[in-house]
């Protein structure tokens, strides 16, 4: 996909390198104001508002493997933690897990864990031979890989329990920097294997990623999980990403991955599962419904009240491919910096951030213009974010149309 208005920064080696935990790739998106748009008559059709975003005093840190060199872990765990049982690969361990687990625990909460997967192959591959589908003959890729995912979860449970603990919550950790075949119907019989040796052990499963590296990887399989993903775009909160426009494999965002200059830092979403991946497990104060997005097919007025984690309301817009400009004119009030630097409009396809722009980034006060490109046909949303202190700022009222 060629995008318009963005610079993507996706390198693996380059997270590594600052000591990320397991390096989702970080794209870092620059984008520009162009020319306002002439207004017209405005249509009355109410947005459809997305949950509130609970706060980040909740915020937890995941660790693994690249924390054991120097032994250096946050401060304090915070009010969750995840930690890597593997050593970055399927049938590997993490050397430091039982003291990254004993020192997790102090949270008071029972730490969650995470485990990274990967296709069979060379040597590895001789863990599929055998399984719950039996042997394997040389010939069934399909049999071998569903085996290599189930044993691999099996090995992962048993390092833990050979530790002295049996974690509830597992995430599965889907990445491109891991080897994967080119055939995403195999490289799902991995991962199904190993959900279905989890949750035969009655664990509740979860998968870390995001959409481009989970459609690379998996295709179409959507086994319906909670989603953890990356902050892919640094010009944005954290806690932007829990839109549902950054889910994938048929789940919903409960948990967003960040980074703190030195550790990675996690943030809960509305439905994050800190006890067993369910909406019980939040505060009955943090929980809220989310509607799905509207469709904009001309101009639409709306409001919308700010929040310290973020409030979002999104617009689906057909969109034809082929790298057609389109254009989305924007305009909100009260305008003014102080208001404009906490509103965000994004516009994202397939997961994939097509546009960014702050509010403030117009040609004229209150006034924005986006323009971007896809390679890409089908629908893009039209989020809209607003990060104002509703205790000092009005609900932003805002005028938008496709052209």
């Amino acid at each position: 996909m060629r995008i318009v208005g963005a610079i993507l920064v996706a390198c693996h080696s380059f997270w590594q390198e600052i000591g990320r935990s397991h390096g989702l790739l970080r794209r870092v998106v620059e984008s520009w104001a162009l020319a306002m748009a002439t207004l017209s008559v405005c249509s009355m059709a109410e947005p459809a508002v997305a949950a509130s975003i609970p706060s980040p005093n909740l915020q937890g840190y995941d660790i693994s493997f690249p924390n054991c060199r120097d032994h250096q872990f946050p401060a304090s765990p915070g009010y969750f933690t995840v930690i890597g049982v593997n050593g970055g690969k399927a049938y590997t361990t993490n050397p430091c897990f039982g003291e990254q687990y004993q020192w997790a625990s102090a949270s008071g909460q029972l730490p969650a864990v995470y485990i990274n997967l990967n296709y069979p192959r060379d040597a590895s591959a001789a863990n599929g031979r055998t399984g719950p589908r039996g042997t394997c003959p040389p010939e069934d890729a399909a049999c071998l890989a569903y085996n290599y995912g189930y044993n691999a979860a099996q090995f992962a449970v048993t390092t833990a329990h050979s530790q002295g603990v049996s974690p509830t919550n597992w995430w599965l950790d889907i990445e491109t920097a891991n080897y994967w075949s080119p055939n995403q119907a195999l490289n799902a019989q991995v991962i199904q294997g190993a959900i279905d040796y989890l949750q035969s052990q009655n664990l509740h499963v979860g998968i870390y990623s995001v959409v481009s590296m989970w459609q690379t990887i998996a295709g179409s399989f959507a086994p319906g999980l909670p989603n953890w993903v990356a902050q892919t775009n640094s010009k944005l909160p954290a806690s932007a990403f829990c839109s549902s426009a950054f889910a994938f494999g048929g789940g919903t965002v409960s948990m967003v991955q960040s980074w703190d200059g030195k550790f990675d830092l996690d943030i809960p979403c509305g439905n994050f599962p800190v006890d067993n991946f369910a909406q019980s497990a939040m505060p009955a104060s943090m929980a809220a419904p989310t509607t799905g997005p509207v469709q904009l097919t001309g101009p639409t007025t709306g409001s919308l009240a700010g929040s310290g984690g973020g409030t979002n309301v999104s617009y689906l817009l057909a969109y034809p491919g082929n790298n057609q400009p389109r254009k989305i004119s924007f305009v909100y009030w009260p305008a003014g910096a102080q208001v404009g630097n906490a509103l965000f409009v994004q516009v994202i396809q397939n997961g994939q951030v097509l546009a960014t722009h702050r509010a403030t980034e117009g040609s004229a006060p209150g006034q924005l213009q986006i323009q971007f490109t896809s390679g890409a046909a089908g629908p893009v949303t039209i989020l809209i974010t607003n990060y104002n202190n509703p205790s000092t700022t009005p609900p932003v009222g805002y005028w938008i149309r496709p052209s």
